[in-house]
């Protein structure tokens, strides 16, 4: 029963849920064949490879070295998911630096020993790099900070 609760065992079966589910998603699809693919037929293939894969990987779990679950804490997992919120809703209200520093912010309080300053250096730096790959370098029209830039 042991073996049914290591790390390998439960990520073969969540391959196996995921092939299966979009195995049943894809199933209107005209399949077709390889010569004349549908458009079906890449996403059935992958989804039996997904499936073969976690089958591999929880089969192969059961003779391997046993190594146990750790359960997550509350706090990283409420927090990040904080940030992804509200990186959502600030994006759109108040533009990118905003929704950046508090995206960046959350996400650091998620650790139990962030630092100040290793926060403030990555905010800068993800920043600059955001605002020159998508803003100038690629043109993107969206706000950088609402109603300025």
């Amino acid at each position: 029963m042991i073996r049914l609760l290591t790390k390998d065992f439960l990520a073969g079966l969540l391959f196996i849920a995921f092939g299966a589910a979009f195995l049943w998603l894809g199933s209107d699809l005209r399949l077709g064949t390889p010569r004349s693919m549908g458009p079906g037929f890449v996403p059935r293939m992958l989804s039996m490879a997904l499936i073969a894969l976690g089958g591999f990987i929880s089969l192969r779990s059961l003779f391997a070295r046993i190594e146990l679950i750790e359960f997550a804490s509350l706090r990283p997992l409420l927090l990040v998911t904080a940030a992804t919120a509200f990186f959502t809703f600030a994006f759109e209200r108040f533009g990118l630096i905003p929704a950046a520093i508090g995206l960046i912010a959350f996400a650091a309080w998620a650790r139990p020993d962030w630092r100040r300053l290793e926060t403030l250096a990555t905010m800068l730096v993800l920043l600059a790099i955001t605002i020159a790959i998508f803003k100038e370098g690629l043109g993107m029209t969206f706000p950088v900070l609402r109603g300025v830039w």
